[in-house]
């Protein structure tokens, strides 16, 4: 009998083992695809309108009125209005190499 309780108690063998176990091996996935999708998209910074607009220096309304021209492309996710800021920053380059 105290053979089978030395069982239970140790390892991977027991239900704690394998729940350590298992978290660590979802840990390890979660950490592969955080990184995977880093690489992917290396900067999907995104910003506020409000973030955006002090990015450019600019007021909100300027920004509205810059995505409703087509100027800037804004990305709507669950009825937020957000901004990656490598646009806004393709957009500056755009700007400078006209003047």
């Amino acid at each position: 009998m105290a053979h089978s309780n030395s069982n239970a108690n140790s390892g991977e063998d027991s239900p704690d083992g394998t729940l350590r176990s298992l978290i660590s091996e979802v840990h390890r996935e979660v950490q592969a695809l955080r990184e995977e999708i880093a690489g992917r998209f290396p900067n999907t910074h995104l910003l506020t309108r409000d973030e955006a607009a002090d990015y450019l220096r600019i007021s909100v309304r300027t920004l509205d009125d810059m995505e409703e021209a087509g100027e800037i492309q804004a990305v709507r996710i669950r009825g937020r209005v957000l901004y990656h800021q490598e646009t806004l920053e393709a957009y500056v380059r755009r700007q400078d190499q006209r003047s």
